[in-house]
């Protein structure tokens, strides 16, 4: 059985740019650019480089060419993949949607 065929929730079949909203301890926010590979009714998985903290809270922005974003939600970090040779997940995170808005 492949690994599609485990999955409850179909890979999307193209990789959609966003954006990734962040607030720190500090209450400072920033924003990182990342690609969700997997979108699901759930949340979504973003793969990025330098992935967020477990349990962080989050909003993603789904971006149109000039606009100010077309869809956003905010959510929390319930899986986390870092860089590691052993794995061949890319580097992410999974988000489970709390809030769309």
């Amino acid at each position: 059985m492949g690994d599609e065929d485990r999955r409850r929730w179909r890979r999307l079949r193209r990789e959609l740019p966003l954006q990734l909203h962040l607030t720190d301890d500090a209450g400072s926010g920033y924003i990182r650019s990342a690609i969700g590979s997997h979108l699901n009714p759930e949340g979504i998985f973003e793969q990025l480089a330098d992935p967020p903290a477990m349990g962080s809270k989050v909003r993603v922005t789904l971006n149109a060419e000039g606009s100010d974003g077309v869809l956003s939600a905010e959510g929390v970090v319930v899986d986390r993949v870092t860089l590691d040779a052993a794995s061949a997940r890319p580097p992410g995170v999974g988000i489970r949607i709390e809030r769309k808005g």
